[in-house]
């Protein structure tokens, strides 16, 4: 069952973790998304915890227009950027990609919400883009910015 929810979306794709990684990474580019690293999530808990979780990985994802306002607006809440795309593979030719709403925790808040109408309009857009591309990893569409 896939889930949308005000913190965060996730789809299951029928393909394996390398081929959703590639393809998900195009989407996000052409949707205007910029991915400044990320973390091989297997790994990180093999290395830390000496346990198998299976593969998965992490991309850290910017918006650059929401990187704008907030750092314009509220330097304070820079600490909720980037957001997350995490990826897994649950099983072969099947993985769960599931992404972190820009800002989710913050524009969950009314006076924020109440405070910062042209962000909030801005990150709605984003979560729409967001949306279109899972779209795209799971139906094969095309996405623009």
């Amino acid at each position: 069952m896939d889930i949308d929810c005000d913190y965060y979306r996730h789809v299951t794709v029928g393909l394996s973790l390398d081929r959703t990684v590639a393809k998900l990474t195009r989407a996000l580019q052409a949707a205007g998304f910029v991915i400044n690293g990320g973390a091989d999530l297997e790994s990180m808990v093999a290395d830390r915890l000496d346990r198998r979780v299976g593969r998965a990985v992490a991309l850290h994802v910017y918006d650059p227009k929401v990187t704008v306002i907030v750092l314009d607006e509220s330097p304070e809440l820079a600490a909720f950027l980037p957001f997350t795309v995490a990826v897994r593979e649950t099983a072969r030719d099947r993985t769960v990609v599931s992404v972190a709403a820009p800002l989710g925790m913050v524009t969950a808040d009314a006076a924020w919400r109440h405070d910062h109408p042209g962000a909030r309009a801005l990150v709605a857009r984003t979560e729409a883009r967001l949306g279109d591309v899972l779209s795209s990893v799971v139906h094969g569409a095309t996405v623009a910015a």
